[in-house]
């Protein structure tokens, strides 16, 4: 469940979250690895020592435990690692504060094709109709004007 979560959190988080996600997606991990060997810590506390390492048994349950722990330790460790330079969710569903943010540097001038589309959205304008990111004088190939005179009377 842990790394259900992790997944998502990675794909929605963005910037410095992303790296401490992926800490936690590792520890997540160790954990798994540690409890599929078997480590009791009851019985290392009773006894005084560090470790305890039970015997797995005769079912292959904790040794795939420990192994998905390590898959998830190592995937964890590459999204802390790496997990800044990846793209994120659209912006789209941003607070307006957030939205309120000047555009990345790169984007075009007049903010970027894609926010200028969910923009007419929001106006009630027909976002298949002339092409928004055409210069002007260009349209794109959308769906013929109506002007009511097509449709049946009554």
């Amino acid at each position: 469940m842990v790394g259900l979560a992790g997944a998502i959190a990675v794909v929605a988080a963005r910037g410095w979250l992303r790296p401490v996600v992926g800490l936690v997606l590792v520890l997540a991990g160790v954990g798994m690895v540690v409890a599929g060997l078997g480590f009791d810590p009851d019985s290392a506390l009773a006894r005084g020592s560090s470790a305890s390492l039970q015997g797995t048994g005769s079912t292959p349950w904790p040794v795939l435990a420990a192994v998905c722990g390590a898959v998830l330790a190592t995937a964890g460790a590459l999204v802390a690692a790496r997990g800044r330079r990846w793209g994120g969710m659209s912006q789209r569903y941003d607070s307006p504060v957030a939205a309120a943010a000047p555009e990345p540097q790169g984007a075009a001038e007049g903010g970027s094709g894609e926010r200028q589309l969910w923009e007419a959205l929001d106006r009630g304008e027909d976002p298949t109709g002339p092409d928004l990111t055409a210069p002007p004088g260009q349209t794109s190939p959308g769906p013929p004007p109506t002007g009511g005179a097509d449709l049946p009377s009554r």
